[in-house]
């Protein structure tokens, strides 16, 4: 089924969700407006922003105060709404002709039907696109039309627990064969090599995704374009070889016992608690488990899902993509923000506040071990994670599926098959 949506198709959208109540009243967003004497007035709707984070409240409003200095003629009315209904109430705004002038969009596929639907400005003769990493660029474009500035960067990887190694006299793996001997001898001294939670989270689908980007995509960048065009499938690929990898690791017992029942939020206190040794997650996690253990020793290193003396691509998500409302009456104002924003030292200050990365191959990013150690890597080779470039559907596939080839319910090619099946159903969103 085609899944692009014609303005018809938001009205649409609109009356049927204004009709069961999603539209959200004002206890549920919470506005800022930085203002000065008479300016144009440039109204956002995200839900990124300075919220109850403090790395977000200190980034946001530096940003903010920033721009009004130096652009004291506009006022930027920066609203919050909830992450949750984000899209939904997005849709029906934009539907009504109510959409603020910059918009905050999830990258990737999810993109998309606003394009189509005629929502977005094409941003592509903006003069920081052209710093915009190969990765970002990705996730922000549609046919090779750059349609947001991209914030923030986030990576997956495995974080681990220094003390622990420097006890064992283990080094960093550098490919898949080391890995599995630093497992092995971790489980030999009494630690779990890897925590893991996939009981009603995302974290099952980390592992593939971490693979992906060595195993395929580091040699076959084009493989979700030939996928769009049925020329490729996800069972004729090394997607096969990835999860009997990832399934093997489970049968040696490299995992948290009984990972099906346990939760991602266990899996972070068993490394607090350095129980494990180590996990594969996002950057996001370390403070969760420096707040929960503040004397932890961690580090990161990208998943070596590789051979030899190859380097590993990292997994990587463009946080979000800021883009710019094509109903605007103030579109030089709005593009003079992302401008403001794209700044080198601006976007600098922005991602090492935030502890994230950045998409711009002209912002050098200055970070401690262990969000830092990943910087390195990220600048040799990354991918999208991989729900970005698939379209709906295909995602929750993979998670069911998996959760059912742990418990031995289904098998790798039928998982594989059922993938394939619902990309192809679904294929026309992403052309």
């Amino acid at each position: 089924m085609n899944e692009r949506l014609t303005r018809r198709q938001l009205l649409k959208d609109a009356s049927l969700l204004a009709s069961t109540g999603v539209l959200m009243n004002a206890c549920n967003q919470s506005t800022l407006t930085h203002a000065t004497t008479e300016p144009t007035v440039v109204t956002a709707y995200s839900w990124l922003g300075p919220d109850n984070v403090q790395q977000n409240v200190v980034a946001f409003n530096a940003l903010f105060d920033g721009f009004h200095q130096a652009h004291p003629d506009i006022s930027i009315k920066w609203t919050l709404l909830s992450a949750e209904d984000y899209d939904m109430m997005l849709r029906v705004r934009v539907a009504a002709g109510t959409a603020a002038d910059l918009l905050m969009l999830h990258p990737g596929t999810e993109m998309y039907r606003y394009i189509n639907a005629g929502t977005l400005t094409d941003l592509s003769k903006e003069t920081w696109t052209k710093y915009v990493e190969p990765g970002a660029q990705r996730v922000a474009s549609y046919h090779q039309k750059i349609y947001g500035l991209p914030v923030g960067q986030s990576a997956l990887g495995v974080i681990y627990n220094q003390k622990i190694f420097q006890e064992l006299h283990l080094v960093v793996p550098s490919n898949w064969s080391e890995f599995l001997q630093t497992c092995r001898m971790l489980k030999a001294k009494g630690f779990t090599p890897l925590a893991l939670g996939m009981n009603g989270a995302e974290t099952a689908e980390y592992i593939p995704y971490a693979m992906a980007p060595s195993a395929l995509y580091q040699h076959d960048l084009d493989f979700d374009e030939r996928m769009r065009h049925e020329q490729a499938t996800f069972s004729s690929s090394v997607w096969k070889d990835m999860l009997q990898d990832y399934l093997a690791l489970y049968h040696q017992g490299f995992f948290t016992a009984d990972p099906l029942h346990t939760t991602s939020d266990q899996a972070i206190q068993y490394i607090a608690e350095e129980k494990a040794a180590m996990i594969i997650e996002g950057n996001w996690s370390i403070l969760s488990i420096q707040q929960a253990n503040p004397g932890i020793q961690l580090g990161m290193f990208p998943l070596p899902y590789v051979t030899g003396d190859t380097l590993p691509w990292v997994s990587s998500a463009v946080s979000a993509v800021l883009g710019i409302s094509a109903q605007t009456k103030v579109p030089e104002q709005a593009k003079t923000f992302l401008r403001y924003w794209s700044q080198p030292e601006v976007m600098k200050s922005f991602v090492e506040t935030t502890l994230t990365y950045s998409s711009f191959s002209n912002v050098d990013v200055v970070m401690t071990s262990p969000v830092g150690d990943m910087i390195p890597y990220l600048k040799f080779g990354s991918y999208p994670f991989l729900n970005q470039q698939w379209p709906d559907g295909v995602q929750a596939t993979m998670l069911r599926d998996i959760q059912e080839l742990f418990s031995g319910t289904i098998s790798i090619d039928q998982m594989l098959s059922d993938m394939d099946m619902v990309f192809q159903q679904h294929r026309t969103q992403v052309e």
